[in-house]
């Protein structure tokens, strides 16, 4: 589970699951955080070494250790709880799964660009929802899994215009050739 935020602000990251209970981090947040503009969070555990961490914008934010429950995925709901009654009021771009824990200078190298086979740990790619369809109730899994998902209940497409972008750019000494017509 990953709790952004919960109803007490805080954020919580619940990973792995042994039957008795799970692991979890969490830590209070500010609004400004997780509202009012885009943000990259990624979520990382280690079962090995127990290290579990949260990464707001490509910086550590908050991190926990002993955190050893091994991690079995089940089932995947993403902007809801199991229940389907408290949905994510945000917008999501995409959504990553890895069998392998990313380390701070690769989450902040690829946080602005689409996954691809260059990735160095594209290997350790569990899924990939790009969430790039726009249209329609399937979301395509880019990654080797090929796992496609099913949109159920409050999701729904929106597009944001240039000025909202804040990733997928390609900077150019081009101008773009525009004509006006009334």
């Amino acid at each position: 589970n990953i709790h952004l935020p919960w109803g007490n602000s805080n954020i919580y990251f619940d990973c792995g699951n042994d039957g008795s209970g799970y692991d979890r981090i969490d830590k209070a947040a500010t609004p400004d955080l997780y509202e009012g503009s885009w943000s990259h969070w990624a979520f990382t555990k280690n079962t090995n070494d127990g290290n579990m961490a949260i990464y707001h914008n490509g910086e550590l934010w908050h991190s926990g250790t002993g955190k050893t429950k091994l991690i079995e995925i089940q089932e995947l709901i993403l902007g809801s709880n199991g229940n389907m009654d408290r949905t994510y009021f945000g917008k999501i771009d995409e959504f990553q799964i890895w069998d392998k824990e990313l380390t701070q200078s690769t989450i902040q190298e690829w946080m602005f660009s689409k996954v691809d086979m260059s990735h160095p740990d594209y290997e350790n790619l569990v899924a990939y929802y790009s969430l790039d369809e726009g249209t329609g109730t399937t979301i395509n899994d880019i990654s080797s899994q090929g796992q496609s998902a099913i949109i159920d209940g409050y999701m729904y497409w929106i597009y944001e215009r240039g000025n909202n972008i804040s990733r997928g750019f390609m900077e150019t000494n081009e101008r773009p050739n525009v004509s006006f017509v009334q």
